[in-house]
């Protein structure tokens, strides 16, 4: 039998779960300008970053969960990092190692959006 991921072209989606949908809504597309690629209102929308799709569902009765983290490379952190401070997001820097520098912001949620370069 091949290994699985011999059969695995690609990644069709991943899913944040979020507790206020308008809220994330908000977050994701009108603030971050990130365009809508489905959606059915109350229950998910779904929005692509880079090539990846995410999926953002509502549940109600969710209690405490971890967080996720979705990471994206960018060509020029400062420009990105300066576009975010001035739509008002707080952003938090730092280094992985010598050559990767990261910028971060969170959803309302609690999600980690990581911008790498």
């Amino acid at each position: 039998m091949k290994p699985l991921t011999q059969h695995i072209d690609s990644i069709a989606f991943v899913t944040l779960q979020s507790k206020n949908l308008a809220r994330s809504r908000t977050f994701y597309i009108d603030r971050l300008g990130l365009p809508v690629c489905d959606e059915r209102p109350g229950e998910f929308f779904q929005f692509e970053i880079g090539r990846l799709r995410v999926c953002v569902d509502y549940h109600e009765g969710i209690g405490d969960y971890e967080a996720n983290q979705i990471a994206a490379r960018v060509d020029d952190l400062e420009a990105t990092i300066a576009l975010l401070e001035e739509s008002g997001f707080e952003v938090r820097r730092g280094k992985l190692e010598a050559s990767w520098q990261w910028a971060s912001i969170k959803d309302p949620d609690g999600h980690e959006l990581i911008f790498l370069a």
